[in-house]
């Protein structure tokens, strides 16, 4: 996926959006519809930070090649949080890979 939001992030555009449903049983989630070039497409999002309600006017980003690749999220900052899982594994790999050898010691 971050290969996927990397390419869609040099192209995507924005554009404004409405939130039409909620949620709250199934992670909180919000869906959305906004419109291209006279075509109306979907998603959904999980809010983090913002307060969202049904009517709420929101920006959108999506891939102008395919819209139904959208997020309410810069694809640039999906393809950084998509990196930070990695970057961690491969940070801790060889202090888990050298612990594993050592037998336990007991203080």
């Amino acid at each position: 996926m971050v290969g996927v939001a990397t390419d869609i992030a040099k192209r995507e555009q924005t554009t404004q959006g409405m939130i039409i449903a909620h949620e709250p049983a199934n992670h909180n989630r919000y869906g959305y519809v906004f419109t291209v070039n006279g075509k109306t497409f979907n998603g959904w999002a999980i809010p983090l930070k913002e307060d969202l309600e049904i009517g709420k006017q929101v920006f959108v980003y999506y891939d102008p090649q395919d819209p139904n690749e959208n997020a309410r999220t810069d694809f640039r900052e999906s393809g950084m949080n998509g990196l930070v899982p990695v970057l961690f594994m491969l940070l801790l790999a060889p202090t888990c890979t050298e612990t594993r050898s050592k037998p336990l010691q007991f203080c």
